[in-house]
């Protein structure tokens, strides 16, 4: 099965910042070595978008950037608002498995150095095309 990890940021405290980049960069070229290893990006900040132009939710709301739309403010036209707003989340690396179960992909991730701060790993599993959800 081929999956998808997505790195979640711990609260690592400030004087063991650096040995933990050391240790993730480490950890990471290990992990580049494996053969199932397909892919790892390490992310460092972006832009979040998000839909803005007043087309109604699943609940006919529509939706706007500090939420559902209220009376008497303006409806924005168009998709994405050009720009975007600094990317604040705590996801900073995917890395693409091809592993036989979520076991073997835990067994691959148990020792990333993040986790010992309260890091988070999200293992998610392609879709295949035509496959049932």
């Amino acid at each position: 099965m081929r999956v998808v990890v997505q790195y979640r940021a711990g609260q690592v405290p400030e004087q063991e910042a650096e040995a933990n980049e050391r240790a993730l960069w480490e950890w990471v070229g290990r992990l580049r070595a494996r053969p199932e290893h397909e892919q790892t990006i390490v992310l460092g900040g972006g832009r979040t978008f998000s839909r803005d132009d007043g087309t109604p939710d699943h609940e006919g709301s529509p939706v706007h950037e500090d939420g559902p739309h209220r009376e008497g403010t303006p409806d924005h036209e168009g998709g994405p608002q050009h720009g975007g707003d600094e990317y604040d989340g705590d996801l900073f690396g995917i890395s693409v498995l091809q592993v036989d179960s979520f076991d073997a992909a835990a067994d691959l991730l148990r020792d990333w150095p993040e986790l010992r701060y309260g890091g988070r790993l999200d293992v998610l599993a392609e879709l295949a095309p035509g496959a049932d959800s």
